[in-house]
C-alpha cells in the first residue's frame, strides 16, 4: 500500500499523531509520503520521522494574546496559492490519502475521487461530542475545511461515533516528580505576559515553553524556553502539573500519565472551546476561560484528583486495520481500542462500542 498523508501544521497535536503513525507505518514497511501545511516551514521541529515530506501553504488561524485574531486570519489567507497547491498535488499514484484536517490533500482527493480517510480530532465532532454553539459559517467550515468520505475521530470518549482514543506515545510514564514545579504551554499567548503573571506566585517554579522565543531566559521563579520536543517531554514527565491551552494532543498526554491539568482554551477557537466542554463533561480536568493569579494559585493548592487513562497503542491498531481487507469498516477497531482504556469515563445514555 502506498499512502499520501496530509498533516495540519497549526497545532503540535497533529504532528504528535503523525509521528506515532509514522513509526507504526515504518515498522510495517508501508510507503508513506507526507504533506504539511498551515505553518511556516521554519516553525516545524523534530521532523526526522518524516523522510519524504513536502511543505505547502494551506490555511491557519492568526492569534493574539490567546485569542483568535479574525482580521489577522483574513489578511493571512492566500487563496490563490491554496488553489495552485491543490492543482499541483499528485494523488493518483496513491492507494489511499490520509488527512489529519489538512485541506490541500483532502480537497485534492475529493476532486479526483481518490480514496481518503480523515484521521484526527476534528473528525470526532461528527459524533455526539460536545461543541460550542456556532453560526452557520462556523459549522460549514468545521465540516468542509478538510473533507473526507471516511473518518476516524480521536477524543477522550467515543461519544457513540467512529471515534478512537487519543493517538499518543504510549511509552510516556511519569518520572520522579519535582515538587512545586509546573510546566506551562500556552503557545498562542505572549510569554512575557505569562511570566509577569506567574511571578506573582513566587513559591512555585514555572517552566514556560513558547514557540515565540528563540533563547532561554529566567526571571526569578519563571524560566522561558523555546519549544523543543525532547526537553519539553522531560520536564513534563517530572512536573507536579501542567497549565496549557485546550489543544488535544498535550491534554491527552497529561491524561494518559495522570498529570494534574489546568486547561485554558483559546478564545474564539471552536475546537479548544469544545475540548473545554468535554473535559468538564467527563470530569477529567479543571478549565478556566482566562489565566489569572487566583486560578493558578487555586489549581496549585487544590489540584483535581486524576486517574491515569493509560491509553493503548492506537497508532499500531490503526495501521494494522488499514492493511486489512476492509479498512472502511471501523466499528470493530473502535470497540477494540476503547475496551483497552483502563479508566474510561462513562456517560449516561451512550453505550460502549459494540463489535461486529
Amino acid at each position: 500500500m502506498k499512502i499520501l498523508y496530509g498533516v495540519q501544521g497549526t497545532g503540535n497535536g497533529h504532528l504528535t499523531r503523525a509521528r506515532c503513525l509514522s513509526r507504526a507505518f515504518t515498522e510495517r514497511n508501508v510507503q508513506v509520503d507526507y504533506v504539511f501545511s498551515g505553518r511556516d516551514r521554519d516553525g516545524y521541529f523534530s521532523m526526522e520521522a518524516f523522510k519524504n515530506r513536502t511543505f505547502m501553504t494551506g490555511f491557519t488561524f492568526a492569534t493574539r494574546n490567546n485569542k483568535i485574531d479574525h482580521l489577522g486570519t483574513v489578511r493571512g489567507l492566500k487563496i490563490g496559492q491554496f488553489v495552485k497547491d491543490i492543482k499541483r498535488l499528485p494523488v493518483t499514484d496513491y492507494d489511499l490519502v490520509i488527512s489529519d484536517y489538512e485541506p490541500v490533500t483532502a480537497w485534492r482527493a475529493k476532486l479526483t475521487g481518490t480514496p481518503i480517510l480523515g484521521i484526527g480530532h476534528q473528525y470526532a465532532f461528527r459524533s455526539k461530542a460536545p461543541r460550542p454553539r456556532m453560526d452557520i459559517a462556523g459549522s460549514v467550515l468545521l465540516r468542509h475545511f478538510a473533507p473526507a468520505e471516511h473518518t476516524l475521530g480521536v477524543h477522550w470518549h467515543h461519544f457513540g461515533g467512529s471515534v478512537l482514543p487519543p493517538i499518543i506515545d504510549t511509552t510516556l510514564k511519569r518520572e520522579e516528580v519535582i515538587p512545586n514545579r509546573y510546566v506551562v504551554y500556552l503557545p498562542f499567548d505572549d510569554p512575557k505576559r505569562i511570566a509577569r503573571l506567574l511571578k506573582q506566585v513566587p513559591e512555585v517554579q514555572f517552566i514556560v515553553y513558547s514557540p515565540q522565543v528563540s533563547v532561554c531566559c529566567q526571571n526569578n521563579n519563571v524560566t522561558i524556553r523555546k519549544t523543543q520536543q525532547e526537553a519539553f517531554r522531560k520536564d513534563l514527565l517530572a512536573a507536579s502539573g501542567v497549565i496549557t491551552s485546550c489543544g488535544f494532543g498535550l491534554v491527552s498526554e497529561a491524561l494518559h500519565i495522570g498529570l494534574p491539568l489546568l486547561a485554558v482554551p483559546v478564545a474564539g477557537q471552536i475546537e479548544q472551546l469544545a475540548n473545554a466542554e468535554a473535559l468538564k463533561m467527563l470530569d477529567l480536568a479543571e478549565t478556566v476561560s482566562t489565566l489569572t493569579v487566583e486560578n493558578v494559585t487555586d489549581f496549585i493548592a487544590h489540584p483535581k484528583p486524576t486517574q491515569r487513562q493509560n491509553y493503548p497503542d492506537v497508532a499500531s491498531a490503526v495501521v494494522d486495520h488499514l492493511l486489512g481487507d476492509d479498512w472502511q469498516n471501523t466499528q470493530s477497531l473502535v470497540a477494540r481500542t476503547w475496551a483497552q482504556v483502563e479508566n474510561h469515563p462513562r456517560l449516561p445514555g451512550i453505550a460502549a462500542p459494540a463489535t461486529v
